[in-house]
């Protein structure tokens, strides 16, 4: 099994479903999101015992869960650096729980946790800074949360804008108060990507189109002029 307990886990594989899908690095969640997390008894797992490592554990280690029944083989021969000629792939297979689902994070070591349902949680703060602490069995539904934040949409919208223009736009979470407080370049920016993020999903404007995405890019004054730091003249 590649991931038979809670101090073995996918956490890579999770931290990177944040910074590919979402834009964003560890920690996704705030200081008071650890609240009632933190573990301080004797048996607890070291990680659990700070709020330090908990703010980024509890997003990561919680996400992790929709794989935790996975095991990895090798076929084929193997790989040998005096056989140049052998052949040999890596696979993933799932396996099926034997034991009845948690759907709790627990705290202290769990042999059995490879054993169980792959129960996890999707615990993030969008880029408005609200809470989303969504329980998800699997990575189906996993997927079906993310695809249902706007987030998901914002961050394909910087990629492709920051690909045509160079311009890299912050999508960490702010409320509308804190937005206001930032300077008028990075304030426009980030408008201009929540808000093509935004008709990204919208099936009335781009409905999921990523060409359609583009072209608006296309069209924008800082992809058509050269001078990519966007004038004060371009701001509505």
């Amino acid at each position: 099994d590649l991931f038979p307990n809670l101090k073995q886990m996918p956490r890579n594989w999770a931290r990177y479903v944040f910074s590919d899908l979402l834009c964003r690095e560890l920690p996704v969640i705030t200081d008071a999101d650890t609240a009632g997390l933190v573990v301080t008894t004797g048996t607890a797992l070291p990680f659990r015992k700070a709020a330090a490592c908990v703010k980024c554990h509890a997003s990561m280690d919680q996400l992790a869960g929709v794989v935790r029944n996975f095991r990895g083989f090798n076929s084929g021969p193997g790989s040998c650096a005096a056989d140049l000629s052998a052949k040999s792939s890596y696979h993933l297979v799932e396996t099926t729980p034997t034991l009845p689902m948690s759907t709790t994070w627990g705290a202290v070591e769990d042999d059995s946790y490879r054993k169980r349902p792959p129960f996890g949680r999707f615990y993030f703060r969008t880029y408005n800074n609200q809470k989303l602490n969504v329980a998800v069995d699997g990575l189906a539904e996993l997927g079906a949360a993310i695809e249902n934040t706007d987030d998901f949409y914002i961050c394909a919208a910087k990629r492709y804008y920051q690909y045509f223009t160079g311009i890299d736009v912050d999508l960490s979470p702010m409320t509308a108060d804190q937005t206001a407080d930032l300077p008028p370049d990075r304030r426009f920016y980030r408008s201009r990507v929540v808000d093509l993020g935004r008709k990204l999903r919208s099936a009335a404007v781009f409905n999921k189109n990523p060409m359609l995405l583009i072209e608006a890019i296309f069209e924008l004054p800082e992809y058509q002029k050269r001078d990519i730091n966007l004038m004060q003249a371009a701001q509505p």
